[in-house]
């Protein structure tokens, strides 16, 4: 059920229209309902084996960025996993990719996510306009307008 639940969701995504622009990222949250007593262990295997992975990715030009965050007050989804692309197929590359790294490098890792974690929720979202995106602005030109020394 899970299985056809992801595949479902993913078939959806792809089939929205294109409304990202080139130069407006993609933020994808995955949230997930892990077990308070194994969430512990679930964090240290992320920053461990995954995020070295995403590191990679990112030096390859695969995704812009990626990371976890921990949620402990307001509801039980208590993990999630984010990341930055520059659209929903080049998510979709690099967490295809992603998954053959970990599966090839780690085929023994200590703790099964989905037994951990056996609720997930995937969100997509295009970002709008954020900080450091007018590339093209010249600091140099700061004092541009200011005048003479006597203030002419």
């Amino acid at each position: 059920m899970k299985k056809l639940s992801l595949t479902l969701t993913l078939a959806f995504a792809l089939a929205l229209p294109r409304i990202a622009s080139a130069q407006n990222p993609t933020l994808v949250l995955t949230d997930l309902k892990c077990d308070w007593g194994q969430l512990g262990a679930v964090v240290e295997q992320f920053e461990t084996m995954n995020v070295p992975i995403w590191d990679e990715l990112v030096a390859e030009g695969m995704i812009e960025s990626a990371g976890t965050y921990i949620h402990f007050w307001g509801d039980e989804w208590n993990f999630g996993i984010w990341y930055v692309t520059a659209d929903i197929p080049g998510f979709l590359d690099a967490w295809g990719e992603s998954n053959r790294r970990f599966a090839e490098r780690h085929p023994d890792a200590p703790v099964d996510v989905l037994a951990a974690c056996p609720e997930h929720r995937d969100r997509f979202y295009n970002m709008g306009p954020r900080t450091g995106m007018d590339d093209d602005e010249d600091d140099d030109d700061e004092d541009e307008d200011v005048g003479t020394e006597d203030g002419s």
